[in-house]
């Protein structure tokens, strides 16, 4: 979260993603990190984030749904080209 918003703990977040992140990739699923891309808006983010709140504005949510989809995308790209497992 962009840092005038502190609803949650940053380290709190760190960790839990480290422990998903762990588990992940034990079992080889890859993971599409939207913390890091909501990191990476900057002051954009604060604009597109709800005050005092861990949601967002039609802005936040278009921008990742938008890298899920790419991200989806690229995967099936990916599998189709290396045929079936």
């Amino acid at each position: 979260m962009p840092a005038r918003i502190q609803v949650r703990d940053e380290s709190n977040v760190i960790a839990y993603n480290a422990i998903a992140k762990r588990i992940m990739d034990e079992h080889h699923i890859p993971i599409n990190d939207l913390h890091a891309r909501v990191l990476s808006w900057g002051q954009k983010g604060a604009d597109w984030q709800l005050p005092v709140n861990e949601h967002f504005r039609a802005e936040g949510y278009t921008d990742m749904a938008t890298e899920v989809a790419r991200y989806i995308l690229a995967g099936s790209v990916a599998e189709m080209k290396s045929g079936p497992r």
